[in-house]
């Protein structure tokens, strides 16, 4: 198991895509189950398979690639009242 958390946050955008490329060549190449931490919602789109999201410890959100857009997505991470985001989801 790779755990990542947050493995690019202080890094410039350029250095960020090529340490998750490589990542993710890592991964593939030698079949390691991973479990990515992120803030970074084009990220977890782009490069995960499963997304979880969780607010206080609570999972609101666990969906496959392809099953809800990164507009949706990103759309869930900025609301606020989670209350009323549970009934849409």
């Amino acid at each position: 198991l790779l755990l990542l958390d947050e493995h690019t946050a202080a890094l410039d955008p350029k250095t960020s895509k090529l340490v998750m490329e490589k990542t993710l060549e890592l991964i593939k190449t030698q079949k390691i189950t991973t479990m990515m931490i992120s803030h970074n919602v084009r990220d977890a789109v782009k490069y995960s398979d499963r997304i979880v999201m969780l607010d206080k410890g609570e999972i609101i959100l666990d969906v496959r690639k392809g099953e809800i857009t990164e507009k949706e997505i990103l759309s869930i991470y900025n609301t606020r009242n989670y209350g009323s985001l549970k009934e849409a989801v």
